[in-house]
């Protein structure tokens, strides 16, 4: 997955459930920059996980302090309802819930707390103690790529997780080209299916399309106005609009490569997000480190410099 969200035993921030404590700090800073940069984490039972973290926040290491901190401040952690009747009041009974939640919809991993190696041999499914994590095939940190067909339901299978609960969205594509959302398989028809992922979204998030102004091909291409790009984009304006949703429109003079960047993952892709109807057509997508990500984010901002912002819109 593009964005992996795993579950996270309370107790791993705790000092007593590692023998020797020291363990507790060298374990969690090497999980911290997977957690902060490639995964949001299930925040299970409606809540109760978090509140009972938060609750313990003053009693754990500073480590451990700081990292919940700063998950908190990234928006990483994902609401997942309760998957058992009783609540959680040790380390295995969170790891059962945390199993019955992947099996109603699949995480990538449960992260359990060193102590629970002999406890949770008999549990099925992806957990892990931390101290182990290099042996569960679902701990993949670093960049992930996958390829894929190049159709609404690949797109879409790849892109949900990641859209599904992000905060801010930029679409970075010089060819997205709404006007060519001719019914019914025009080749960007997946643009609005992939931005339906967010709709219901509260507060909905803040989006950003970011194309190059010149239209056309060969020969013919060349720049276009203002009112051009507005008429291009009222198709796309109208369906955000029946999802509650709003995007700005960056126009720029030249740019080449295509990306998707969310508050949580940055991801390049090979080809744009438009579908050519041909069956044999692949892609490939690339999560991309965090300062990789922001780099490109500064790249599109217009303070930069970088590329020279035409105009801009918006629609929904």
């Amino acid at each position: 997955m593009l964005l992996d969200e795993y579950a996270i035993i309370p107790d791993i921030f705790d000092e007593r459930s590692y023998d020797p404590p020291l363990l507790l700090g060298i374990l969690l800073t090497s999980i911290r920059r997977t957690l902060m940069e490639e995964a949001v984490v299930a925040n299970l039972r409606n809540g109760e996980w978090l509140e009972l973290v938060n609750n313990n926040l003053s009693n754990y290491h500073q480590r451990a302090k700081g990292l919940i901190t700063d998950l908190i401040k990234q928006n990483r952690f994902i609401p997942r309802s309760s998957s058992q009747p009783e609540p959680c009041g040790t380390a295995l009974e969170w790891c059962k819930e945390a199993l019955c939640a992947n099996a109603e919809k699949p995480l990538t991993g449960v992260v359990a707390p060193q102590n629970l190696a002999g406890d949770i041999k008999h549990l099925k499914g992806p957990i892990e103690t931390i101290d182990h994590l290099h042996l569960a095939g679902w701990w993949r940190p670093g960049v992930c790529s996958i390829r894929t067909e190049r159709t609404v339901n690949a797109y879409l299978n790849v892109l949900g997780p990641v859209l599904q609960h992000a905060r801010s969205v930029m679409f970075i594509d010089p060819h997205l080209d709404p006007g060519l959302d001719t019914p019914p398989h025009g080749r960007y028809a997946s643009v609005t299916k992939i931005l339906g992922v967010m709709s219901g979204q509260v507060p909905p998030p803040l989006i950003e399309i970011h194309r190059v102004i010149s239209w056309g091909a060969g020969q013919q291409r060349s720049p276009q106005d203002k009112a051009f790009w507005e008429g291009r984009f009222a198709s796309l304006s109208n369906n955000l609009k029946g999802m509650g949703l709003k995007a700005r429109v960056f126009i720029w003079d030249d740019f080449h490569d295509r990306f998707l960047l969310t508050n949580h993952v940055g991801v390049s892709m090979s080809n744009g997000f438009d579908c050519d109807g041909n069956p044999n057509a692949t892609m490939v997508w690339n999560r991309m480190g965090k300062a990789i990500s922001d780099e490109v984010q500064r790249e599109f901002d217009p303070a930069s410099g970088k590329h020279k912002k035409q105009f801009d819109f918006t629609i929904g």
